[in-house]
């Protein structure tokens, strides 16, 4: 089988080490596979290094001229008209002219690299469904976030509107697969979910109740890109309403909300107990010395592959009660679930598990078993696949 993958991210984050996960598993079970992507992009530089086919669809902005000086002259002029000219546009037009243009782009693509199916990555809207419509390409929408509400009406109808293009979507909970129904009133004969896998054999830590015992610091460990949506800010506010100098909580991860973070660690005096690491490549080590894993997300998480690797190592997790967490994190099993945006209810969570190391073990048990059973990267490849089959199948009538 012959599979095209869309993405039109520029940036690194869990979605995208995902993709290339499945990507290069897609290849090892056998099947050819080509990445349009966005060339510059990480995911696109790593994936060509290993020797697969990546067709650049988008080129990543470089510095405006040599050095990051400025182009001068007719260059300089020509740069300045353009802008005035979109100054004065409305948003829906130039929306809808960027995305025609998208579209035509990708249709002399698509003819180019012919595949057999096409699976796109969905950040809210992507027209490369379009265009495998008009190439005749079978296409799996792949829903990588839960909905959000676009402040643009144009945006609101193309998230809705566009979901018709693709014969088949997929998305990585029931929690997000049944929004995306509400949001784009497609049939729910079309939908489905795959949770996402994971290696659990890198993560597979012999831990003892011993473990939880501990006299020194109650290593608390989160692991994720600094964003409003992942909810750090009510972590760390749950920190401070924590009067125990043990409790410890390491922060892996890089993004926008780095600084502002970081002052707020400062204002409530946490320098010693909250830090901020920085990006990991590998946090199994980390997972292995930690007590309990905590994500609070606030919005757009579909699915969280830091806690299915953290529930792997063994390790109770607490998380906010959004979207997929409650049907990824059996509260009172595998860990507890607090309220969305509740700093009180989730620092009560943090000493009702620092207090009792029986329970941490049991639930840190009961969370591997979990990812034993739903979270195998073998699961989720073998389902994929099928995905894949059927939809060719039901299009080719057989």
């Amino acid at each position: 089988m012959k599979i095209g993958y869309f993405t039109s991210i520029e940036g690194w984050g869990g979605s995208e080490i995902q993709l290339r996960d499945l990507i290069i598993s897609m290849r090892k079970a056998g099947n050819n596979v080509i990445l349009f992507g966005v060339r510059g992009s990480r995911l696109f530089w790593e994936l060509e290094e290993m020797g697969l086919q990546c067709v650049s669809w988008k080129t990543l902005p470089r510095s405006a001229g040599v050095m990051g000086q400025k182009p001068s002259g007719a260059a300089q002029n020509k740069l300045d008209f353009k802008r005035v000219l979109l100054g004065i546009l409305p948003v829906w037009l130039k929306l809808l002219a960027g995305n025609l243009k998208e579209v035509v782009l990708l249709v002399a693509l698509f003819r180019q690299y012919p595949v057999d199916i096409m699976h796109i990555n969905i950040h809210g809207y992507e027209v490369a469904g379009i265009a495998c419509l008009l190439c005749r390409i079978p296409c799996v929408g792949f829903y990588e976030i839960m909905p959000t509400v676009d402040k643009y009406w144009f945006r609101r109808l193309l998230i809705k509107y566009l979901s018709r293009s693709f014969n088949h979507i997929c998305s990585l909970s029931r929690a997000a697969m049944e929004a995306w129904i509400a949001t784009t009133g497609a049939s729910r004969e079309k939908f489905s979910f795959i949770w996402n896998g994971i290696d659990i054999k890198k993560f597979d830590f012999n831990r003892e109740i011993t473990t939880w015992r501990v006299q020194g610091p109650f290593r608390l460990i989160s692991v994720g890109r600094l964003h409003p949506m992942k909810g750090y800010k009510y972590l760390i506010k749950a920190m401070s309403l924590i009067d125990d100098s043990a409790v410890t909580l390491d922060i892996f991860g890089e993004g926008e909300e780095w600084q502002e973070l970081i002052s707020r660690i400062s204002e409530l005096g946490l320098q010693d107990r909250v830090v901020l690491k920085g990006h990991v490549e590998n946090p199994e080590s980390y997972l292995q010395s930690a007590h309990c894993f905590v994500m609070v997300s606030v919005s757009h998480e579909s699915f969280c592959a830091a806690l299915a690797e953290s529930m792997a190592s063994g390790l109770p997790v607490i998380t906010s009660d959004f979207g997929p967490f409650p049907e990824l994190n059996e509260n009172g099993v595998t860990g507890l679930v607090v309220p969305v945006a509740d700093s009180a209810a989730l620092a009560d969570a943090i000493k009702r598990l620092r207090n009792d190391p029986k329970l941490c073990f049991d639930m840190g048990k009961a969370a591997r078993e979990k990812a034993g059973t739903s979270f195998q990267k073998e699961d989720m490849i073998l389902k994929t696949i099928t995905m894949y089959r059927n939809v060719i199948n039901q299009l080719n009538g057989s």
